[in-house]
């Protein structure tokens, strides 16, 4: 076999591969870059709401906490629940539960009513960071990573998430 066919077979090959991974890569730019402006928005916001509302300091911590709290303790086992269900459906949840959260700010008149917004906000952002931040390590692998593992051993780093 003379060398030219099979370099065009691997280079044509490569250039199909490379094109679905710079699609796939846009996408998952996109979606990174729409949720993180909403988050973005959200973290200076809601001490200013809460401040109108009448929210004592104790108040906002509890909100905070609330958060880092929700973020912290369901981010296992909504690992091991994306390795039964499927990574997609579990962020396409995620998305979805993240735009309910951010939209029941309009009804908030509470603390209580933000606390339990920004706790329902940490479950959504817990399965779509963690989830966005195996998504490199599966795409190189191409074999599946448990995710209870990567949820487990990322759940406790220090983060600003």
């Amino acid at each position: 076999m003379r060398p030219e066919p099979l370099i065009h077979l691997i280079s044509s090959h490569l250039d199909k591969s490379l094109s679905e991974s710079f699609r796939r890569t846009g996408s998952l730019f996109a979606y990174v870059f729409m949720f993180s402006l909403g988050f973005g928005i959200t973290i200076p916001a809601v001490p200013l709401f809460a401040r109108d509302i009448g929210v004592t300091y104790m108040g906002v911590g509890f909100i905070g906490v609330a958060y880092g709290l929700s973020y912290t303790i369901l981010a296992i086992p909504l690992g091991g629940l994306s390795d039964r269900v499927g990574r997609k459906a579990i962020m396409a949840f995620a998305s979805i539960l993240s735009l309910v959260a951010s939209s029941l700010y309009l009804f908030a008149s509470r603390s209580e009513h933000l606390i339990l917004i920004r706790a329902v906000e940490g479950v959504a952002w817990a399965v779509i960071f963690r989830l966005l931040k195996l998504h490199p390590l599966t795409s190189l692998q191409k074999q599946s990573m448990d995710g209870r593992w990567v949820y487990s051993h990322r759940s406790m780093e220090l983060d600003s998430h």
